[in-house]
């Protein structure tokens, strides 16, 4: 028995007409998530997203702010004690609706499962997948996966494939090492205006700092975080970053010891005035940012977001990175780098009729914010 099968609600249990056992980790300890992601041996694959850190300090700081629970479910051929998937669950209550999904909450880019030996993965199909994970949701309405990548680490997401999965276009990307001419993206004219721009941020005494340290890193975010405040409230909006458990959660990451710590650093500084900071969450070939944001006006005229951006993808490069996946959202300047779209699906499946209910009402809800933001008659004010 693996360390943290001991803390599973019940038997391993196989799933019916699927020959696929699961093995359910509730609550599973850093230790017991640390042991897991080993036992997908050489070759795995995953998301930065869908890291032991990451996923530790999920269920550190966010669960708890949602009362939910977390496990993660161990995904077994009959008959074999090798994981061929670990698939992260976020179980909780919206009202009197029970959802499961994968640990989001605003801070997962992407949402998927990590995968062990893709030959012997993509032998069973996602609908075999889906059903053996179902077998282990009792007592919940809706399942709900948003952001699912179609391939991670090179090798098929057999949940993205399942024929309920619905393509969605939320994330642009960046192949820095990709076939044919693997330079193209450095010929953007925005790469031209980035040199510009730096140099003359060079020459008003601005430098470009790597982030290593926890401390260096944390002192980072209470910049992002401040220069987000004052950015968001000038627009007369409210920024989900200053919700504590956010606040929380990305300071945890911090804290994380090698080779947990998912995260990277970079800010261009003016003396002990941050111009820009940027955190990023890496792991494998992909490279994300999470966290962004820019300082006074005064030197907004330089477009410093977009030259930290600029210096973030050439060190990716540097470092042998295959990806550099902008995160959700997008925005204009994200195509100016040569993103294009990274494949992506979402997998919403009711499994009772409250969880139809709560998709009816979903629906309803949207229907009432557009037309407040279309026709001044339905505005509440």
């Amino acid at each position: 028995m693996s360390p943290g099968a001991e803390e599973s609600n019940g038997p391993e249990a196989l799933s019916s007409g699927t020959g696929l056992h699961i093995v359910p980790h509730d609550k599973p300890s850093p230790d017991t998530m640390r042991h897991l992601w080993e036992t997908l041996g050489t070759g795995a694959a995953w998301s930065p997203f869908q890291s032991p850190g990451f996923l530790n300090c999920f269920q550190l700081a966010m669960v708890p702010a949602v009362r939910g629970h977390l496990s993660v479910l161990e995904v077994r051929r009959e008959g074999s004690s090798d994981p061929l998937l670990l698939v992260p669950v976020l179980r909780r209550r919206r009202g009197p609706f029970r959802i499961a999904t994968f640990p989001d909450l605003g801070v997962a880019d992407q949402c998927g499962p990590a995968i062990a030996r893709a030959g012997e993965a993509l032998s069973m199909s996602g609908e075999e997948f889906l059903e053996a994970i179902l077998s282990r949701l009792p007592d919940t309405d809706l399942l709900e996966i948003r952001n699912m990548p179609g391939a991670i680490g090179g090798m098929q997401n057999p949940l993205a494939a399942h024929p309920l999965a619905r393509p969605v276009i939320s994330n642009l990307a960046l192949d820095l090492q990709g076939k044919g001419d693997a330079s193209a993206w450095r010929r953007k004219r925005v790469f031209k205006q980035i040199r510009s721009k730096w140099k003359m941020l060079r020459g008003s005494g601005v430098e470009f700092a790597e982030c290593r340290t926890a401390s260096e890193q944390r002192d980072l975010i209470d910049d992002i975080l401040q220069l987000r405040q004052r950015r968001f409230q000038a627009l007369g909006r409210f920024d989900t970053c200053q919700l504590p458990e956010r606040q929380a959660f990305y300071r945890a990451l911090t804290e994380l010891a090698e080779p947990d710590n998912p995260t990277r650093g970079f800010a261009l500084r003016c003396g002990d005035e941050t111009v820009a900071g940027l955190l990023l969450l890496e792991h494998g070939d992909m490279v994300n940012p999470v966290l962004i944001s820019i300082g006074a006006e005064n030197w907004q005229r330089y477009s410093p977001g977009i030259v930290l951006m600029g210096q973030a993808i050439r060190h990716a490069e540097a470092r042998g990175k295959r990806w550099f996946i902008f995160g959700t959202g997008l925005q204009d300047y994200k195509y100016r780098f040569g993103g294009t779209a990274f494949p992506m699906s979402d997998l919403v499946v009711p499994l009772t009729s409250a969880g139809e209910l709560y998709l009816y009402l979903r629906r309803l809800k949207q229907i009432r914010k557009d037309l407040e933001a279309t026709l001044p008659v339905f505005s509440r004010s």
